[in-house]
């Protein structure tokens, strides 16, 4: 079975080296993998907003997204504790 590429992916999946780097605190990887899971982290904070008349519509709450943002940050940096050196 042949797998599909995803093409509206807009970064690659980290490597295993910036995931290494992200355990032991590098800041430009910890970046590159928040830009890996920023649709799926948008997705999961978005809430509904009602208007005067009645139109549904969805924004992203950037008080849930940064909860979301920190617990990412911290369950990486606290994995390091399961990785043998």
């Amino acid at each position: 079975m042949k797998s599909k590429k995803k093409k509206n992916r807009k970064s690659a999946v980290p490597s295993y080296e910036t995931v290494m780097n992200v355990i032991y605190g590098d800041e430009f990887a910890m970046v590159s993998v928040l830009n890996f899971f920023n649709l799926a982290i948008n997705d999961k904070s978005k809430r509904p907003y009602i208007d005067e008349e009645g139109n549904c519509s969805y924004y992203v709450d950037p008080f849930v997204r940064g909860h979301i943002i920190g617990g990412l940050m911290e369950a990486i940096l606290d994995f390091r504790k399961h990785i043998n050196d």
